[in-house]
């Protein structure tokens, strides 16, 4: 069995909402029909996802009731657990996950301060983002 790791605390919320997020841009990128899905609450007849005290549980929603309650300790693996409830096939969840993944990373990426060097008035030899122009030409004159 596959161990979790619980998200420290001072990150929760920011890393919750990062992925939430991420997951809400995959299904809309994979035209996911909005009812699918709930985040934040039970919703009728969808897979639904929630905070719970220090965990967060994904559930199917149908007659006023949850059922298939799986709870995990960290939203990243509540948020592949709901592309895995949706995906129509092995290869749909195969996709849908990869580019849930790739929107963490970027998203991720971007909330630690890296812009693209054009917008920003760095003046430093540390250039945030690899291949831009000016990290090019930057690299190129200080080689030769």
């Amino acid at each position: 069995m596959e161990k979790t790791l619980r998200e420290p605390a001072i990150i929760t919320k920011e890393a919750g909402a990062l992925y939430i997020e991420a997951l809400l841009t995959t299904l809309q990128e994979f035209h996911i029909p909005e009812g699918f899905c709930s985040v934040g609450e039970y919703a009728e007849e969808a897979v639904c996802l929630e905070k719970n005290a220090s965990s967060w549980i994904v559930y199917e929603g149908e007659r006023e009731k949850k059922y298939n309650i799986k709870t995990h300790m960290n939203c990243r693996d509540a948020c592949c657990d709901i592309i895995s409830r949706i995906s129509e096939s092995a290869e749909n969840e195969k996709e849908l996950k990869h580019f849930f993944h790739l929107e963490c990373e970027k998203m991720r990426f971007n909330r630690l301060g890296y812009t693209d060097i054009k917008k920003t008035n760095c003046t430093s030899d540390i250039v945030p983002i690899l291949g831009t122009e000016e990290y090019k030409k930057r690299t190129n004159s200080s080689i030769h």
